[in-house]
C-alpha cells in the first residue's frame, strides 16, 4: 500500500491563502490599534506610516513542513511598553529646570496645606516678583501631569502590559469560521 499525502499544489495553495489572510487581518488590526492610540501614528494607512509595518515571506515548501511567515507591529519604544509592559526605570544624572520670572503671593505657603491658607486673610494678598532661576534635581525629574500640576518623580513609572495587539490577534484565530470560510472561498 503506498502512502499518499496532500498533494503539493494544494499545500502551497493553502500556504499562500493563509498568508494572505494573515496579511490582510494583520492590516485591519494595526488599523484598530492606530485608532485606539492615534500618538503613535502619522498616517492613516500602514503603507503610509513609518512606525508600523506588515511583511510577509513565502519561503519553500516540501510534503510535510509548510513554511509561511507574516510579520506585522508597531517598531516604537512607547507603544512596546503599552503592548509588552515596562519596569521601573529610575531616573540617573542631574536635570536642570529652567524657571522664568513669575510673582508669587507672600505668606502663602508653597505646598498643599489647607489650615495655614485658611488663616492667611488679607484684604490685598503681597505680591513679589521671583527673577529667572535655575533648579537642579539629582536622579529626579519635574513632570507637568495632564491636569496641570508638577510631580518630581524618581523614575518612569513601570507600566502593565495591556497586550492590545495579542488580544486581537486571538480573537481572529479563535474564529474558525472566517478562517475556513476564507480559504474555502480561494480554494474553490
Amino acid at each position: 500500500m503506498v502512502k499518499q499525502g496532500v498533494p503539493m499544489w494544494m499545500q502551497k495553495k493553502v500556504r499562500d491563502v493563509m498568508l494572505e489572510f494573515a496579511q490582510d487581518k494583520a492590516d485591519i488590526i494595526l488599523r484598530e490599534v492606530a485608532k485606539e492610540y492615534p500618538q503613535f501614528f502619522s498616517g492613516s494607512f500602514v503603507s503610509d506610516n513609518p512606525n508600523m509595518f506588515v511583511t510577509a515571506s513565502k519561503q519553500g515548501s516540501n510534503q510535510y513542513q509548510t513554511k509561511g511567515k507574516v510579520t506585522f507591529g508597531i517598531e516604537d519604544d512607547s507603544f512596546d511598553a503599552i503592548e509588552s509592559g515596562a519596569n521601573f526605570k529610575p531616573f540617573s544624572g542631574t536635570f536642570t529646570q529652567k524657571i522664568n520670572s513669575h510673582k508669587r503671593e507672600l505668606g502663602k505657603p508653597k505646598g498643599r496645606i489647607k489650615k495655614v491658607v485658611s488663616k492667611l486673610r488679607r484684604r490685598k494678598p503681597r505680591m513679589v516678583r521671583v527673577q529667572k532661576h535655575t533648579r537642579t534635581y539629582t536622579n529626579m525629574k519635574p513632570v507637568k501631569l495632564s491636569t496641570g500640576e508638577w510631580r518630581i518623580l524618581t523614575g518612569t513609572p513601570a507600566v502593565k502590559a495591556q497586550k492590545v495587539i495579542e488580544k486581537k490577534v486571538k480573537k481572529i484565530m479563535r474564529n474558525e469560521k472566517e478562517i475556513a470560510s476564507y480559504i474555502k472561498q480561494f480554494l474553490s
